[in-house]
């Protein structure tokens, strides 16, 4: 089922699986990204938990790119993206893991390129 909130760029879905063994996914979307709660089964010592898994994506322009915030389940992944027609840049921070990424490209004519990138574990 969806429902369209009166301003067309918010959207209300509620999903199932069929047979239904729970409760229904509900994912809200908005302009800058949507939000998602579904039921989830976990084990521990034998016995079945039903929790609630929170995930979600927001996007917005920040600086001349595009700066972007995934969480899903405890985890938060931090990215910003920049690109011209020379150069394009993406750092990303995943929390709370700590590990920092960056992957870089330079063009300096039709045929050279300079690419790379780096993984790290960083303490805080």
């Amino acid at each position: 089922m969806v429902a369209n909130v009166a301003d067309p760029g918010y959207t209300l879905q509620l999903s199932t699986a069929l047979p239904s063994a729970g409760l229904p996914k509900a994912t809200f979307r908005f302009p800058l990204g949507e939000v998602s709660l579904q039921e989830k089964e976990e084990e521990e010592d034998e016995q079945v938990k039903n929790l609630l898994s929170v995930s979600g994506i927001l996007k917005g322009q920040f600086l001349k790119g595009v700066c972007t915030a995934h969480y899903n389940d405890e985890e938060l992944k931090l990215r910003y993206r920049y690109k011209d027609d020379e150069m394009s840049f993406l750092p990303t921070l995943s929390l709370p893991s700590n590990a920092l990424s960056f992957a870089f490209k330079r063009r300096f004519g039709l045929s050279d390129k300079l690419s790379g990138g780096s993984d790290a574990l960083v303490q805080i």
